[in-house]
């Protein structure tokens, strides 16, 4: 019986396209190209980490390890999305020395947001009101809006050249607009 997830072609296992690109879509939540992008990026990799994948794709959890780094890690620390995180552990497989730069560089974005307590949202609420107060408010002025219904017509070099008399469907020119505006 053919699994839904993948399939046996000659004692081997296959990722089918259709579950890879679902997957990407509705649970990675890619859209279009970056699709794409990610299921070559998946194609290239070795054995290894396609059976990591595929045990993805079967709903279990992956469990790999590159250089001191684990899925798990990325997954809960770094907050990367499954395939992300099994396609970073492949970079560091391959240029450990970029792929530790990168997460050091982006570490202090790791910092889980936490829920203000009690008095820290007294301190901010004071700190709000205390700037308020120094701040003078100034009017912000209306945005102008535009009221016409006519249609705007794109001239084109060779009308440019011409009179206000080539203008068709009754567009006025730009010199009878700022007439009629004054």
């Amino acid at each position: 019986m053919k699994n839904l997830l993948n399939i046996t072609r000659n004692n081997m296992k296959v990722i089918q396209y259709i579950k890879l690109f679902t997957y990407l879509r509705d649970t990675e939540e890619l859209e279009g190209i970056q699709i794409f992008r990610r299921i070559n990026r998946v194609r290239k990799l070795p054995k290894k980490f396609l059976i990591q994948i595929d045990k993805l794709l079967e709903g279990k959890e992956p469990d790999l390890e590159v250089e001191g780094v684990t899925y798990d890690q990325l997954r809960t620390k770094d907050g990367m999305r499954p395939i992300r995180a099994i396609l970073f552990l492949d970079w560091v497989r391959t240029e450990p020395e970029a792929a530790f730069s990168y997460m050091a560089e982006n570490a202090h974005r790791r910092a889980p947001i936490q829920p203000l307590n009690n008095d820290e949202k007294e301190e901010l609420a004071a700190a709000i009101e205390r700037l308020n107060k120094q701040v003078k408010v100034q009017p912000q002025p209306k945005p102008e809006v535009d009221k016409s219904k006519e249609d705007i017509v794109i001239l084109d070099s060779e009308t440019d050249n011409n009179s206000d008399s080539t203008l068709q469907n009754g567009a006025k020119s730009e010199e009878e607009n700022t007439s009629d505006r004054q």
